[in-house]
């Protein structure tokens, strides 16, 4: 009751305040990239996005040039925040489109100023459609047939500014902490005489013109040297996991134009794949439907939050067809037909959030709320049947191995599985962002116990020659207090499930009682994902047309990174944090 009064109290405050707005002035660098600019006016289109509770009113938002003068520009809301707890939307904007005519008459970059907080004298009234001056793109990354368009100019923001935006979630800008660095250093590494400048996201779009075609990730197409269906060699593949978003994650903190721009194409040319029900048709449908795992819409609206493109409207929507096919409530061993994974869960429970958070519709809100309701049920209530007896309280979401892998054999019936779990609990972080629901905030730290008490084990990793690590910990394929599935030891998934117990930590701060047992095994877990990763780094390979930085399986790409672009602000969120304003936070919470 003591709660609804105060949203009653906040709500009445601000209806008598006058609107909110945060007074700021953010760069904004414009890349023309279709050949040389012309000499007339170039129709640039681009999402601007905002913190949430920093301004209320499209008006108060203006466009000036570089020497302070303001120009012409059409500005329109694209999306409000919104508050998923309730289905509302909130008097905050999250992102418009803005529109200006630019002459580029000194080089293909020209710097811009996005003002808040004056009202804009110079206004635009009519918009233009935003793919109207797009061109189809044509180069090594994505040749003409397939089809994908890009707008002659990209807009970067500054990655501090995006960071504060949460188009994901709150990030820091690359090099913020130097216990990240060498993190940081896979994805941004450009400097020519350390490893010749290649990287991790290099290797995923092939900019390295010395590995063979062979040892190229194929994301378009299948690898013609590569027996069929073979892991390396499957055109959707790399997909899993979300190649795209992966990609923004490593845009919103870097603010890198190459990144961005390969961010935008894979998230077009994903879209092409989808079909009307909101599957992926590259993956082959192999007899029992499309795999769902390969559904995701989180790209797409990314993508329409920082390029201000709405055609992907429809897809976010379809999506949630496909997530609606999976039950999500756990029924026991049904083999192959039906398995039930936390990375199936994860699956049919984030389309829901990133569509309620792109069209404010209720029924996609609801949706997502049944399937919060479930995982924390499943969590503090674990299955049990006939045979195997009860499940043990672990905290991770138990099921039987059967459910998880189609057999069982012998071993540990009763088990989670830690990666999986890493996956699921970044979906429970949006869901946080986006409704309040506190209840977050005890099963974030109750997965967190799970990982630290029964989901990894300390040993020497002795499988890969010459490379030992001594004492880290390696988290267990499948896990559970009945015991651990340990000859599947996970050392290629170090770094992700850090993202478990980095998030406890986190809202073990939220509850105003930091528990540092949570931060010590992230930093156990990040440095064992750090000399993991350092084995997949070959200096000497592209003298035999390998690279430098190896993805094997080219899945890998995201699973290390997707989920892990907030690891360093979740640990450094006590240094971080800074007065917000009260108002906002009442009424989102």
């Amino acid at each position: 009751m003591s709660k609804f009064i105060g949203l009653l109290l906040a709500f009445a405050l601000w209806c008598l305040a006058p609107p909110l707005v945060g007074a700021e002035e953010i760069t904004a660098t414009l890349h023309y990239i279709a050949g040389s600019p012309p000499a007339s006016p170039v129709l640039v289109s681009f999402g601007m996005p905002f913190p949430k509770g920093f301004i209320t009113a499209p008006n108060l938002i203006r466009v000036k040039d570089a020497a302070g003068n303001e120009i012409p520009a059409h500005v329109r809301q694209l999306v409000p925040w919104r508050n998923l707890a309730t289905g509302l939307d909130l008097p905050s904007i999250r992102s418009v489109l803005i529109q200006v005519s630019v002459t580029f008459d000194s080089g293909a970059t020209k710097n811009l100023k996005v003002e808040t907080g004056a009202a804009r004298a110079k206004n635009v009234a009519t918009e233009q459609p935003v793919r109207s001056n797009w061109v189809l793109v044509n180069d090594a990354q994505y040749p003409g047939k397939f089809g994908v368009y890009e707008p002659p100019v990209y807009v970067t923001l500054p990655p501090a500014w995006l960071g504060r935006c949460a188009v994901k979630t709150p990030v820091v800008p690359y090099f913020t902490h130097n216990a990240f660095n060498w993190f940081d250093d896979c994805l941004t590494n450009d400097t020519p005489d350390k490893n010749d400048g290649q990287n991790f996201f290099k290797t995923a779009i092939n900019d390295d013109s010395r590995v063979v075609e062979a040892e190229k990730i194929h994301y378009l197409e299948q690898n013609p040297i590569c027996a069929p269906n073979c892991d390396d060699g499957s055109p959707y593949e790399p997909w899993l996991y979300d190649r795209s978003m992966t990609m923004f994650a490593i845009y919103l903190r870097s603010g890198n134009l190459n990144v961005l721009q390969e961010a935008h194409r894979a998230s077009y040319f994903y879209a092409l794949q989808l079909n009307s029900d909101g599957f992926f048709t590259l993956k082959p449908d192999e007899g029992d439907g499309y795999d769902l795992k390969y559904s995701y819409n989180e790209s797409l609206f990314t993508d329409l939050l920082l390029l201000g493109d709405e055609g992907h409207l429809n897809h976010i929507n379809n999506i949630t067809k496909a997530a609606a096919t999976f039950n999500y409530v756990y029924q026991g061993d049904q083999g192959y037909e039906r398995l039930w994974t936390e990375r199936h869960l994860a699956y049919c429970w984030l389309p829901f959030i990133v569509a309620f958070e792109a069209n404010g519709n209720a029924s996609h809100a609801q949706q997502a709320r049944l399937r919060a309701d479930y995982v924390f049920y499943h969590q503090n209530h674990p299955p049990a049947n006939a045979a195997h007896g009860q499940a043990p309280n672990d905290g991770g979401l138990m099921h039987g191995f059967d459910s998880h892998e189609g057999y069982w054999e012998s071993g540990p019936y009763w088990i989670f599985s830690p990666w999986m779990t890493a996956l699921l609990v970044d979906v429970m972080q949006r869901y946080y962002l986006h409704s309040g629901d506190t209840r977050v905030l005890a099963a974030a730290q109750r997965f967190g116990d799970a990982i630290i008490d029964v989901g990894d084990t300390v040993r020497n990793l002795i499988d890969w020659p010459g490379y030992e690590f001594p004492g880290v910990p390696i988290p267990s394929y499948l896990a559970g207090s009945q015991g651990s599935v340990r000859e599947w030891e996970d050392y290629e998934h170090c770094l992700d499930v850090a993202k478990i117990t980095a998030f406890a930590y986190y809202c073990s701060i939220l509850q105003r009682h930091p528990k540092t047992k949570y931060l010590q095994e992230t930093e156990k877990l990040f440095d064992a994902g750090r000399q993991v990763t350092a084995y997949w780094i070959r200096p000497e390979a592209p003298a035999y047309g390998k690279s430098i930085y190896r993805l094997s399986p080219p899945r890998k790409f995201s699973w290390w990174f997707r989920t892990t672009s907030d690891l360093d602000y979740l640990v450094n969120f006590v240094n971080l944090r800074k007065p917000s304003i009260s108002i906002f936070n009442l009424l989102l919470t």
